[in-house]
């Protein structure tokens, strides 16, 4: 046998110990440089955070009280007997007292403070400040956050600094999980022991062997692997992380990085987004038995789920407020009254593109025009919007119901029709809500900014504005013929629309033509007034894809989103003035300073006078026109103003219109083109008319410009005549550009029936009692 020289051996540990201290010195390099580089950047991301608008409260506004309950709700608002913290209020008969909490709004700090107002019928008649008792001229409630824009969509989370965490959320975690993070290095064997000898005893989990620093670790830089290599990385790497880093740095982290559960698609990060997920209001205006459920989360974020498993939740929550009575952070009348309080939460999130995608996603395609990807996701912005949540919800609610009762009403093949809807504040160009699907909590499709769909008779407004755009040719009782008409195109081939009844009905007063929407009156006018024009008209309307000049779009041969169409018709809304339509209102940075402000845009495109003219003709759609059923579920006096429309085969269903208050357009269709079935007022317009009525549209009395007057004129000549004469309406013209004869029934006993007399110079004429009679009644 072969005996090695002692000489030899020592050299040969000598080398293995070179070769071992030289591995675990690149080790610890290795470890650090991860540590080092990776901490900073991961835990300095900070997502850009969305607020929806906040509910603006002032004596006189249009309020219901279940509105203004919800809105609480949404905040997170405690109904209690005595408002003595911020979050509470009471209400008894339509008088509220609310605690409002602090908020930093985009325009200054508001401090909490309580606020007294009353409902009645449906308005808000007191709003005074509580301690003064002083009249509030406006007060806004703090804005809901609705969620925040990430570099993944699986990772959501709600940035808090450590200082804005409640004392006792961070007791109960460091009672729970790492009760001497304040004095060890990163890892603790004594605390592994412990928590095993306290499993034991309990028989269950109860206590983490694994130090916050660890688990911190774990969650920013390992993989899931259960290896040795992967637990000796992870005891380095935390006491690495201890050693650069303060105990704050790294429990601020933690608590913004901890997962918490899952919504939907979207894991739930951080007690800031937690405590919106589980209890629907922020993390700072937690009670200390809703921190201990939190907490008492961690170990197993879908055992322990408090709204699938209330009961393990309950369990485990007050073991961890046992654990906090042991260490002396709470007394025992805290423990028993904690210990006694419900799980108290939510049971269906209120937060994130999960509950808006559509929204959301056009949020983001707004932001994307000023800012970069990275800046929205690491900068810390907070975005303030338009989005109205009880008009969000309501409409959400809205077109799923009444989609499932059209199906059923129509014999139609079961969930197979979609839908998609843009609705717009008309004064502002705020967009309140979008719907963008049938199931408007699917983060996928967004239907109304993508889905381009040929928009049918939707179209022909812009025909009829051309028109009125020429007050010396074209009025409201300009005769119209609605005939047959042929159209030779370049390549020999003739087109010749139809009416969809596939009756023609001869000359007809213009404002008649739309109200019925006849397609051969409308292409003949389109024709009349020139196609370019036309196509001129829809560019002013806010329309900038190219559309060609094709006879065929002048009945909506063209396909446009229904986000396009909103902007066509808030044109129409506003009285002549393009606004882009928006969703953001001001956006600012962590410290609260103003990056960009979303001011109204305003351009001037069409003569006010022809709008109004357009828009009293579009009020004809619901009185005796297309829209006319629309009557059956709303109010008469709604007075609203719109357009049905139609594709061919049914394809597509169209309705737009507005109110008093709200501008809305519905699409209805099928994803696969086939045929809906449907007409534009029995889909589309049905949905038009529940959304208005559930989200209590007001009725819509146009402002007449100065250069308006009426007269009464026969409804299908266009001539003059007289308020008691057969057939006569009281029509609205541009002055000095009304009808130039009066028809039979009026002054004139010309042989053909009329006479040269202008609706200004009629006052002049022999029949001036006749025609007074005629204006003011037989007094």
């Amino acid at each position: 046998m072969f005996f090695l020289k002692p000489r030899f051996w020592l050299s040969l540990i000598l080398r293995l110990s070179l070769v071992f201290i030289i591995f675990v010195v690149a080790f610890v390099f290795y470890c650090n440089y991860i540590v080092t580089h990776q901490f900073d950047i991961k835990t300095a991301q900070i997502p850009a955070q969305v607020y929806a608008a906040p509910l603006e409260l002032f004596k006189g506004a249009t309020l219901k009280k279940e509105q203004l309950i919800y809105t609480l709700s949404r905040l997170g608002y405690h109904r209690t007997t005595k408002p003595s913290v911020p979050g509470n209020y009471i209400e008894d008969a339509g008088r509220f007292t609310i605690y409002v909490r602090t908020f930093d709004f985009w325009d200054g700090l508001r401090q909490a403070t309580k606020i007294e107002l009353a409902i009645e019928n449906g308005q808000v008649s007191e709003l005074n400040d509580a301690q003064t008792q002083k009249p509030l001229a406006l007060f806004r409630l703090d804005p809901q956050l609705i969620g925040g824009i990430y570099p993944t969509k699986k990772g959501a989370r709600v940035f808090v600094p450590i200082n804005k965490m409640p004392v006792f959320l961070k007791q109960a975690l460091l009672a729970s999980e790492d009760r001497s993070f304040y004095q060890n290095w990163g890892i603790s064997f004594r605390g592994i022991v412990r928590a095993l000898v306290t499993d034991v005893l309990a028989g269950g989990y109860v206590q983490g062997g694994s130090t916050i620093t660890q688990q911190l670790v774990k969650n920013l830089f390992l993989t899931q692997k259960k290896t040795l290599s992967r637990k000796l990385q992870g005891l380095a790497m935390a006491m690495l992380l201890t050693f650069h880093y303060s105990k704050d740095e790294i429990l601020q982290a933690y608590m913004n990085e901890v997962y918490l559960g899952q919504n939907g698609n979207h894991g739930v990060h951080g007690f800031g987004l937690a405590s919106l997920f589980y209890f629907g209001r922020p993390v700072s205006s937690l009670t200390l038995p809703e921190a201990a459920t939190l907490v008492g989360i961690i170990p197993a974020p879908s055992y322990f789920n408090p709204q699938r498993h209330p009961q393990r939740a309950l369990k485990r929550r007050n073991l961890v407020l046992q654990l906090m009575y042991q260490q002396g952070v709470i007394s025992k009348v805290q423990l028993q009254r904690a210990q006694a309080a419900p799980l108290g939460v939510t049971m269906q999130s209120q937060w994130g593109s999960e509950a808006y995608p559509a929204f959301m996603d056009l949020v983001e395609r707004q932001l994307q025009q000023d800012y970069s990807h990275k800046e929205l996701v690491q900068d810390g912005l907070r975005v303030f919007t338009t989005l109205n949540p009880w008009v969000q919800t309501t409409a959400n609610q809205v077109i799923e119901k009444r989609l499932n009762n059209l199906e059923a009403q129509y014999s139609l093949e079961q969930g197979k029709l979609e839908a998609a809807s843009v609705i717009v504040d008309p004064v502002s160009a705020q967009v309140l809500a979008i719907v963008g699907g049938r199931d408007a909590h699917y983060d996928g499709y967004n239907r109304a900014l993508d889905a381009k769909r040929p928009i049918g008779s939707i179209t022909k407004p812009a025909i009829y504005l051309t028109a009125l755009e020429q007050p010396e040719q074209y009025n409201l009782a300009t005769p119209v013929e609605d005939a047959p008409i042929y159209i030779q195109g370049p390549d020999g081939k003739v087109w010749s629309p139809k009416n969809s009844s596939l009756i023609s009905h001869g000359k007809v007063p213009l404002m008649t033509a739309l109200a019925h929407s006849y397609n051969e009156a409308s292409v003949r006018l389109g024709m009349q007034v020139g196609l370019a024009n036309v196509l001129n008209t829809i560019r002013h309307m806010g329309i900038k894809a190219p559309i060609q000049a094709y006879p065929a779009n002048l009945l909506g041969a063209y396909s446009l989103s229904p986000f396009q169409v909103a902007t066509m018709y808030e044109t129409i809304a506003s009285g002549g003035f393009s606004m882009p339509l928006r969703a953001i209102t001001a956006v600012t940075d962590m410290d609260g300073k103003v990056l960009g402000s979303y001011a109204i845009n305003v351009k001037e495109q069409f003569n006010p006078a022809g709008i109004y003219l357009l828009t009293r003709a579009m009020q004809q759609v619901g009185d005796t026109g297309t829209g006319r059923l629309l009557y059956q579920i709303l109010p008469k006096e709604l007075n609203f103003a719109g357009k049905t429309g139609s594709s061919q085969n049914l394809r597509d269903g169209w309705f737009a219109g507005f109110t008093g208050n709200l501008l809305t357009v519905v699409w209805v269709g099928r994803d696969d083109y086939a045929s809906s079935g449907l007409y534009g007022q029995q889909g589309a317009g049905h949905l038009w008319a529940w959304l208005m009525k559930d989200l209590h549209a007001t009725p819509l009395n146009p402002v007449m410009p100065e250069d308006i007057e009426f007269a009464w004129a026969n409804k299908h000549t266009g001539l003059l005549s007289e308020q008691g004469c057969e057939d006569a309406v009281y029509v609205p013209f541009m002055k000095n550009y009304g009808p130039k004869f009066v028809s039979r029934c009026g002054i004139g006993d010309n042989d053909d029936g009329s006479s040269t007399v202008t609706a200004a110079g009629a006052l002049e004429n022999k029949g001036l009692w006749h025609w007074l009679k005629g204006l003011f009644g037989s007094q």
